[in-house]
């Protein structure tokens, strides 16, 4: 399944998902606003921030095409909130350092709790939406082929600690149709992927089954063993 996904993301932008006219390629920093990265005071780890408190997000919250608000840690009163650093909907976060598969990582941000702030290992921009789609930018950003390309960016003496810089994200390459077909590849790529979601929904909900089929029949070994 994550092959598949993968595959659907990669032919997506190769113009192979649904007929298209020709690919154009853009840097991403033509695309896109000004960038900017976060704030990471120390923050409370004991506890989940309570409805409508100050947080700052961890960079568990971005996922490959997914944002995950609840990864958020609770701002200490002792701190005061940076409003111009919240999270809203139509943000784009990309993960800029960690070990080298964490960095680079790119989610759209559809919805969100309030007061939500980025964190510093996480860059935040917006995009042109007169030139590329959030949905379709963000499929771009999650195919293989720009994943790699983002990868040979990356910097640092060890695969454990890796970084990005704003000048060299600004220059990786997108695959770039014309709006009206960058929507109708958005709805293919959202079409397959639902299927997708069912079936890892299925395959979740069977290894749960198997897991306690096999505790069962373990246990009612043991029983009659003791018989």
């Amino acid at each position: 399944l994550k092959r598949y996904r993968a595959s659907v993301l990669k032919a997506a932008c190769e113009g192979r998902l649904v007929p298209t006219e020709a690919f154009l390629v853009a840097p991403l920093g033509d695309l896109i606003g000004d960038i900017s990265q976060g704030w990471s005071p120390k923050c409370d780890l004991m506890r989940e921030p309570n409805f409508g408190e100050w947080a700052v997000i961890k960079t568990t919250a971005v996922q490959s095409m997914k944002y995950m608000d609840v990864e958020c840690k609770p701002l200490p009163e002792s701190f005061v909130p940076r409003p111009h650093i919240e999270i809203r909907p139509g943000d784009f976060l990309m993960t800029r350092k960690g070990p080298r598969e964490r960095a680079g990582v790119t989610c759209f941000v559809r919805q969100t709790r309030q007061h939500s702030m980025v964190c510093d290992t996480v860059y935040r921009f917006r995009c042109h939406e007169d030139r590329v789609a959030p949905d379709y930018l963000e499929i771009a950003l999650n195919s293989l082929p720009v994943v790699h390309a983002i990868d040979k960016l990356k910097s640092g003496i060890s695969d454990s600690g890796v970084s990005l810089t704003h000048q060299k994200v600004c220059g990786v390459q997108i695959p770039l149709p014309n709006l009206h077909d960058q929507k109708r590849i958005v709805a293919e790529v959202e079409r397959r992927l639902s299927v997708i979601e069912e079936l890892e929904a299925t395959v979740a909900a069977n290894l749960k089954r198997a897991e306690r089929l096999r505790q069962a029949t373990l246990a009612r070994s043991f029983s009659v063993r003791e018989d």
